[in-house]
């Protein structure tokens, strides 16, 4: 039997324009200390599983253990809580497969526009 263990480590920022992967993440790593980024960073991380726990049970269904790398998962949230950006990294097959159902998502509204936020992810399998 497969147990999923989540990590979340959520981290938040706003910016403007869209950096690339490392910036949102670093960006986002600074922010976070925010008491506002801290409270988000509670709210987001509770939709984001309560969304999501189905879709990685089944973005993860009959892979080999080697299939289950950890990702880090930035997005951008728009000010009506919809997903702007979505990057992974590494881009696994669970990576792809998570941000592929995530397109269509709505999360409670952040503090300001284009607020990034990081999701790390790892999966791990009983023997």
């Amino acid at each position: 039997m497969r147990t999923l263990a989540l990590v979340f480590s959520l981290a938040l920022f706003a910016a403007c324009g869209d950096g690339g992967f490392t910036a949102a993440l670093n960006a986002a790593h600074e922010n976070q200390r925010t008491p506002e980024g801290a409270r988000y960073d509670e709210e987001f991380g509770t939709s984001f599983a309560q969304k999501h726990r189905g879709s990685l049970e089944s973005c993860t269904a009959g892979l080999p253990r080697a299939d289950l790398a950890r990702f880090d998962l930035v997005a951008r949230v728009a000010r009506d809580g919809k997903l702007e950006v979505i990057r992974v990294e590494p881009a696994t097959p669970v990576a792809r497969c998570l941000e592929a159902k995530m397109t269509d998502d709505v999360y409670p509204p952040p503090p300001r526009a284009a607020y990034w936020v990081h999701v790390a992810v790892s999966i791990t399998s009983d023997p």
